[in-house]
């Protein structure tokens, strides 16, 4: 007659053999201590659990994937709404242009040598260096004189579509 254990309700159990790393062992022991069950019932719970709740855990999983997709979309339009709010309040494309350059060479030299421009004087001079170049690089490629006359024509904002006579 084969006689094997059975459950609470009644289904008979299987012996499993199963080998584990001493380290998941006293995981395993620690765990089933806690829980006042001996380490083969932690093992049938935990097991059990990872089997019984794979689609339950999968529709949360997903459901996650959705709110992340959904959280990093909000996130994107409100970058979007803010870089446009700066670009806004630093005067419109041109002049924030003119703000970032010198910016982006602050940064830049900060990360390199790991110190603040407010705290170090070394790093502050090679910024002020830096900056005071790249402003004298954008003199160099502005367009033509605001007051510059063609053909009795001064062109506003070096060539913009506004056009004013001239009054001699």
């Amino acid at each position: 007659m084969n006689r094997r254990p059975k459950d609470k309700t009644g289904a008979q159990r299987f012996p499993i053999q199963a080998r584990v790393p001493a380290d998941l062992r006293d995981k395993l022991a620690a765990a089933a201590e806690a829980s006042g069950r001996s380490i083969a019932q932690e093992m049938e719970a935990r097991l059990a659990k990872s089997l019984d709740g794979s689609e339950e855990l999968m529709t949360k999983l997903l459901k996650y994937v959705d709110d992340l997709d959904r959280l990093f979309s909000k996130n994107v339009d409100l970058m979007e709404k803010s870089a446009e709010a700066l670009i806004e309040s630093c005067g419109g494309d041109e002049l924030f242009t003119l703000w970032r350059m010198p910016s982006e060479h602050i940064q830049r030299i900060e990360e390199r040598t790991g110190k603040s421009i407010r705290e170090d004087v070394e790093t502050r001079r090679e910024a002020e260096r830096a900056v005071l170049g790249s402003i004298t690089d954008v003199f160099r490629k502005l367009p033509p004189p605001l007051s510059q006359t063609t053909r009795g024509e001064r062109l506003l904002f070096g060539g913009a579509a506004h056009l004013l006579k001239d009054q001699e």
